[in-house]
């Protein structure tokens, strides 16, 4: 989230009232939209009306509100008359930040375009420093927030080299870079320099005569926490957690608080502490639903006016450029337009039914399992059956005790199907004991432990590596990773099959408890077992449950 506010970005208003609501827009927003929404109507100016509509929409954001900031940012557009290209260039990066903030970054490109016709068009903008900075720095963590890297690394160079004099000048925006640089390190796994830079940020924050909005000291301390848990310092993790929290609730952001009670939950669950884990799981479950009902607004908001901004570019350039060239442009745009969402509405009932095919189909296997039969007789929690693992290719997952959400190693293996089986190198009795003691071991939950390895399995049913890894590929046709993997998924799906509650649960927690260290390989390793994410897996169940309701 970008929400650098107007303080850096745009010159002070004029009219002494709006001064006073640009003043006070981070510490008390709601003061701020009264000024602004009570004033936007009465103001004669085009700088006027722009300075309202700018506070409008950092306050509604700062309060993550984002349907009604991106219904001002779009009605600025539309309603400002006599707007300046820098003007103009504002706005199309706060409409990128506020759509990648709500998830949607395939429309954030489209304004990011915008705005680089208009740096094309207008030396004005690229001699303005601060809209630079602000361009750069859209750019910056857009990269970050679609893994790319490399782009990311360009534009934090350019904004410590071209724009560096600027950066230190405003030492507020300098900070916010550092603590987004922070973001880069942590996916590069980078953890001790990362550490050393978001303390340093915070040592300017705590200080008492440094002026910071709570919401990028908020930032800095839940970087700093999930450094702190990937290096497996949880007590350090939860109290910057708390930190941020207590900066945080004044403004009720729902999409904050959210992640940051998950991650206290995540944290208690790790330590045992089950109420506490339950107490903050309930808090963050309550935010989420305020969060769901505001992105389902935003959503319904920003695909209307993307589509009423596209008429009014059309009549724009229809007044500007009066000629034939014109008119068959538009119409060829709008006809390739038709044609594409009749394309991508194809494409997503296909994408659907093949989804749909892959749930019906994997749905057979657990019918077809005796696992099933178990679970309706209440006889037992034999796991192994409940989809049989086929010879394809596998997912070997790498993972660390504890680590990021957002970073995972995934290693993919194929193994060869058509190696002919070598005999083996056990007795027939030592298998038969030996598989007898694995299936013990399945009808127990020690697989959703973290600390589970390939010794730590052959050391409980008395064996050895080679024989267990033998074992296990004889009667499974999987190496060892495949087969916990197949368990725990076994395990996630029985869960959400026989008790509704975990279908409400945050993804994050079900690949917890089912003994991943993150969301993604969870997500990956579930994807390759059942052939849809956890996501879609959980829709169609809904559904099915709903209909047999």
């Amino acid at each position: 989230m970008l929400l650098q506010g107007l303080n850096a970005f745009c010159n002070s208003p004029k009219s002494e009232i709006l001064k006073h609501a640009y003043n006070i827009i981070n510490m008390e927003p709601y003061t701020a939209i009264k000024i602004a929404e009570m004033h936007i109507n009465n103001v004669t100016t085009t700088d006027e009306k722009f300075d309202c509509y700018t506070i409008l929409i950092t306050s509604y954001r700062n309060l993550g509100l984002y349907d009604k900031s991106f219904t001002y940012a779009f009605e600025a557009s539309k309603q400002i008359e006599g707007m300046t290209p820098n003007q103009e260039f504002y706005l199309a990066i706060e409409k990128s930040d506020l759509l990648r903030i709500i998830g949607l970054v395939e429309y954030s490109s489209i304004f990011i375009k915008q705005a680089d016709i208009l740096k094309q068009n207008h030396d004005e903008i690229i001699n303005d420093q601060s809209l630079q900075v602000k361009y750069f720095m859209e750019r910056f963590i857009l990269d970050i927030d679609q893994n790319n890297f490399l782009d990311a690394k360009i534009n934090y160079d350019i904004l410590k080299t071209k724009h560096n004099q600027y950066l230190t000048q405003n030492p507020n925006l300098d900070l916010i870079v550092k603590t987004n640089f922070v973001t880069l390190l942590i996916r590069e796994g980078k953890l001790n320099e990362a550490e050393d830079l978001i303390q340093a940020v915070l040592k300017e924050y705590n200080r008492t005569d440094f002026k910071v909005h709570p919401f990028f000291h908020s930032l800095a301390y839940r970087k700093l926490a999930k450094i702190k848990i990937q290096l497996n310092q949880l007590s350090n993790a939860e109290i910057a957690l708390k930190k941020a929290i207590q900066l945080m609730l004044p403004y009720n952001n729902a999409k904050v608080l959210s992640g940051l009670y998950y991650n206290l939950g995540e944290i208690s669950l790790a330590s045992d502490q089950f109420t506490d884990a339950q107490n903050y799981f309930q808090k963050a479950k309550s935010y989420d639903e305020i969060l769901d009902g505001v992105e389902k607004d935003s959503h319904h908001v920003i695909y209307n006016m993307i589509e009423e901004n596209s008429k009014l570019t059309i009549q724009k350039n229809e007044t500007s450029q009066n000629s034939l060239y014109i008119k068959v442009s538009c119409a060829l745009g709008v006809l390739l337009l038709i044609l594409l969402f009749f394309l991508v509405r194809y494409i997503a009932k296909y994408n659907y039914k093949k989804k749909l095919l892959m749930y019906v189909e994997y749905n057979k296997k657990l019918d077809s399992s005796a696992l099933v039969h178990s679970i309706n007789n209440q006889e037992s929690k034999d796991l192994s059956a409940f989809v049989p693992i086929e010879k394809t290719e596998t997912l070997t997952i790498k993972e660390s005790k504890i680590e990021d959400n957002e970073v995972s190693e995934l290693v993919a293996e194929q193994e060869n199907s058509q190696t002919p089986a070598k005999a083996s190198i056990m007795s027939k009795a030592l298998e038969d004991e030996l598989l007898s003691r694995l299936q013990k071991f399945e009808k127990t939950n020690k697989y959703l432990s973290k600390d589970i390895s390939l010794g730590l399995l052959a050391s409980y049913i008395d064996t050895n590596t080679k024989y267990l890894s033998e074992l296990i590929k004889m009667h499974y046709n999987c190496n060892y990773n495949a087969y916990i993997n197949n368990l725990r998924i076994n395990y996630i799906i029985l869960k959400l099959r026989t008790d509704p509650k975990f279908m409400s649960y945050k993804i994050s927690y079900l690949a917890e408890i089912s003994g991943f260290s993150s969301h993604s390989s969870f997500a990956t390793v579930f994807k390759q077992i059942t052939g849809n994410t956890p996501a879609v897996y959980i829709d169609f169940l809904k559904k099915e449950l709903n209909n047999e309701a």
